[in-house]
């Protein structure tokens, strides 16, 4: 399926990609890292085992996106992940290693 027609099924426009990509790209690596753990439904102790950081660490980085993206919930990031394209049926979400699950 052509890209194009991908978004407009998800009722997503080229332009409003473009301003989720823009919005993405202010958040840190680390925050994308996080963010692409809480799309894919890991839990804040699985993303902080897998990253090696504590868990109140991954609680901060997930309050810093969510303030950047004006996003509160779960389901929120995880819609702001899947419209941006982040979420892929190939992969476990989090870089750098083997499946968590």
């Amino acid at each position: 399926m052509h890209p194009t027609a991908s978004n407009e099924a998800h009722g997503i426009r080229p332009e409003q990609r473009d301003q989720l990509r823009r919005s993405y790209d202010l958040l840190s690596k680390r925050e994308q890292e996080v963010l692409r753990g809480v799309a894919y439904g890991y839990t804040n102790r699985e993303i902080a085992e897998h990253l090696g950081v504590s868990v109140k660490s991954v609680e901060t980085y997930r309050h810093r996106l969510s303030d950047k993206l004006e996003l509160g919930s779960r389901a929120e990031l995880v819609r702001f992940a899947l419209d941006l394209g982040l979420l892929c049926p190939e992969s476990d979400g989090l870089p750098g290693q083997a499946a968590l699950r």
